[in-house]
């Protein structure tokens, strides 16, 4: 089983140094590209939990789908598709 795994993670590896064209590099150039990689993603992962719901917010104000008192959407998408809204 465990081998399985190695062998499908390799595969996947395989295929990112493949296509990111890695494989061509010495060791030290793959780490250090390896490195801005995961510094990259994770900068955007946090940049996405921080700020993602509060844009989102401001953006359904903006187009009053939120009522900005209350926090209450569900009257107002109700609204505008004429439905009552759900209760949860």
């Amino acid at each position: 089983m465990i081998d399985k795994i190695l062998k499908f993670l390799s595969y996947w590896y395989l295929q990112y140094e493949l296509v990111t064209c890695l494989y061509v590099f010495e060791p030290w150039e793959k780490k250090l590209l390896n490195g801005i990689i995961v510094i990259i993603i994770a900068l955007v992962s946090y940049s996405t939990y921080a700020y993602l719901p509060h844009y989102t917010v401001s953006l359904l104000s903006h187009f009053n789908l939120l009522n900005p008192e209350t926090g209450d959407y569900q009257h107002q998408i109700a609204h505008v598709h004429g439905s009552s809204p759900r209760a949860y």
